[in-house]
């Protein structure tokens, strides 16, 4: 835990001395979310949260990426489709390859059943 939080945590704790919120003083209620707050702001570093959205957010590129490029298939001639994406899921699989963030599955079967059902 950085220094930081437990020195935020310990003003917001002591700012309204005496002061009354949600029918107690204020120090117990600051106190207590400061409190919620340092073991959320703990959580989230100790599960390493950033790392993950950053990865999330890197995945949700390439996947918009690949979307893209699948919806560009049906421009193809249809001698075309099925080597197509054959490729993207090769690079599919590829962008997956040691990421620590994946999609659920649930939208990989998802997109199958579109593509499915479009006759490709």
């Amino acid at each position: 835990m950085s220094g930081t939080t437990i020195l935020s945590a310990i003003a917001a704790a002591t700012a309204f001395h005496g002061k009354m919120v949600f029918g107690a003083e204020f120090q117990t209620v600051a106190g207590l979310c400061a409190l919620g707050a340092t073991i959320l702001s703990g959580l989230h570093t100790a599960l390493k949260c950033d790392a993950y959205q950053a990865e999330c957010s890197r995945m949700i590129n390439v996947l918009e990426g690949l979307e893209a490029a699948f919806q560009a298939i049906a421009l193809l001639d249809p001698d075309d489709h099925l080597a197509a994406v054959r490729d993207l899921e090769k690079k599919y699989e590829g962008a997956l390859a040691g990421t620590t963030a994946s999609p659920p599955h649930r939208y990989r079967v998802m997109a199958m059943r579109e593509f499915e059902a479009t006759g490709s």
